[in-house]
């Protein structure tokens, strides 16, 4: 699956909106069922909400049994939602979300035995806030970093800073030159 961030002519960033961020669940490898592709979720995959969601909520095209739900923020930080497996086959499950704190976005990982006892995992994204932008932006933002900071290793990646209403900052070098 190829997700890609591409730079436009003009400089700004342009979303490719290759099959993964289309999907409703991006991480459904050698899932032959099928489940994970039609499975929904609220919130849906990359989706912008203007405030945070009280529960997640999926829903599978079938019986399954839910064995893992895990939400973790973009700084890879576990957020206790008090998930328990419960044996019970079920279509859909609610989980209510405690208070969200800002972050850039948050993941949901879920994992279910299907009817054939198959593990299928998926996984998808949300962001919420007037500022916010989509997990994939984000995301690809992100790699996009890491992927110059890789290449130019020599070179510190300090991010650009906006100055308003105010000079730059001015620096004293460390020494001087006398040309005489």
């Amino acid at each position: 699956m190829c997700l890609g961030l591409l730079i436009a002519s003009n400089g700004s960033f342009a979303q490719n909106l290759s099959a993964g961020s289309t999907m409703q669940h991006d991480n459904h490898v050698m899932d032959f069922t099928g489940i994970a592709a039609n499975t929904t979720s609220s919130p849906q995959n990359d989706e912008v909400l203007a405030e945070a969601p009280s529960q997640i909520r999926l829903h599978f095209p079938e019986f399954v049994r839910l064995v893992k739900l895990t939400l973790r923020d973009a700084n890879t930080e576990w957020i206790d939602i008090d998930f328990r497996y419960q044996p019970k086959l079920e279509e859909q499950f609610i989980k209510p979300l405690p208070q969200l704190n800002e972050s850039t976005y948050y993941v949901v990982d879920w994992a279910i035995l299907a009817l054939n006892d198959q593990l299928v995992r998926g996984q998808f994204s949300f962001a919420f806030g007037a500022d916010a932008d989509s997990p994939s932006v984000s995301k690809e933002a992100e790699m996009l970093m890491m992927e110059m900071q890789q290449t130019m290793p020599g070179l510190p990646f300090r991010p650009a800073e906006i100055i308003i209403n105010r000079e730059p900052e001015t620096y004293d070098a460390p020494f001087t030159i006398r040309l005489d």
